[in-house]
């Protein structure tokens, strides 16, 4: 009863009313005063113009709708959502985020989705997923505005050159990923340190720096740098 779920496929029933198959869900779920929250959760999520629609004849934004409704009907504190803009085109994928965004004020939003760009302009804090376990655990904003991320492109690059990094710069190194096929490492420096101090350890390893540039921060590229640091650990 704390949950309310929305599945990537919505189990929805094309012969049924929108009214229909939520009292149906309601009965099941054995929730009280149910006509009542069936005008409130379709007022939630603007469908009370489609109450007596049959849902097989409505698009599939409206669909989406639908099962959101089914979720909230309960009125559940946690709200788990599984790619819920799947298969919508741009006007109906702008509907829905903005719905999960006025639902998210109300309760607890969970959003599993591959679209990191839909994370960074719906949600407030972001866990990176690779291989089932957590990578990354973080405020989103404060994350992508307050990184001291550098890129810096070699001449050459030892295989072990992220361990060097780690060892050479200790604490002042939150992480760091190598590519030596490219010659290039992308380090997430603490707040407080100096990029310079970067530069004169490249210099001292004689590793033939060439360039060092702030990389805009997104999730995408984040995400990216957490893979290939997991990648890096499965192969040492």
């Amino acid at each position: 009863a704390k949950l309310g779920y929305l599945p990537e496929t919505v189990p929805l029933y094309p012969e049924m009313s929108v009214t229909a198959y939520l009292t149906f869900i309601g009965r099941l779920r054995r929730v009280p005063h149910l006509r009542e929250r069936i005008q409130a959760v379709l007022t939630s999520v603007d469908l009370q113009s489609r109450a007596d629609s049959l849902i097989g004849n409505l698009s599939k934004g409206l669909r989406q709708r639908v099962g959101l409704a089914q979720a909230l009907l309960h009125d559940p504190p946690v709200l788990i959502l599984d790619e819920p803009t799947i298969g919508l085109d741009p006007r109906q994928i702008a509907e829905v985020r903005d719905l999960i965004k006025a639902l998210g004020r109300e309760r607890t939003v969970l959003l599993s989705t591959h679209i990191l760009s839909e994370v960074e302009q719906i949600c407030d804090r972001a866990l990176l997923l690779i291989n089932g376990r957590v990578r990354a655990d973080f405020p989103l904003k404060q994350t992508l505005q307050g990184e001291n991320r550098v890129r810096v492109r070699c001449a050459q690059l030892p295989k072990n050159a992220a361990k060097l990094v780690r060892d050479g710069l200790g604490e002042m190194v939150t992480a760091v990923s190598a590519t030596p096929q490219t010659a290039t490492l992308d380090l997430t420096l603490r707040p407080e340190t100096d990029p310079t101090a970067v530069v004169n350890f490249i210099l001292q390893q004689g590793w033939g720096l060439q360039e060092l540039t702030r990389p805009h921060t997104n999730l995408e590229s984040l995400f990216l740098q957490k893979l290939r640091e997991a990648e890096g650990e499965a192969v040492g």
